[in-house]
């Protein structure tokens, strides 16, 4: 789902990391019979970034409480992916500069998506996997 495998530094970020992968794998294995872990999937992304945020912060001995997703996104992940744009592979490069440029808000997505209120597709979740495996590689690997 991520394109290839994560190194988060944090040891529950790993193993969020890890749980995703392993119910993707599965997924993957019969997606008509598991089409139901797709939402699972979904919001298991937000939990996997809060958690990256989270963990993060707490190494530089911040903490942002409930708005630790939203400033490290903020603060953190777009400054590092902009100064690295053009580095980043061409089939990510697009949905980068979507995202820094206020174009994209995965953060909304996610939240939709935690909440049930979208729909989640493959085509949708592995695009989103791959803005977040972009992120934990360029600030928490």
């Amino acid at each position: 789902m991520f394109g290839h495998a994560l190194r988060p530094r944090g040891t529950g970020s790993n193993s969020i990391y890890r749980g995703i992968d392993w119910i993707d794998e599965q997924y993957l294995k019969h997606p008509d019979k598991l089409a139901h872990l797709l939402p699972i999937l979904g919001f298991s992304l937000r939990l996997l970034m809060e958690t990256v945020a989270r963990e993060y912060f707490a190494s530089i001995g911040d903490d942002r409480g409930d708005k630790a997703l939203s400033n490290f996104l903020k603060e953190v992940a777009k400054p590092a992916i902009l100064a690295k744009i053009g580095t980043v592979e061409r089939n990510n490069m697009a949905l980068a500069s979507e995202w820094i440029d206020g174009m994209h808000n995965f953060e909304a997505l996610f939240a939709k998506w935690a909440h049930g209120t979208l729909a989640v597709d493959r085509s949708a979740l592995v695009r989103q996997a791959d803005l977040v495996a972009l992120v934990i590689d360029e600030v928490w690997t």
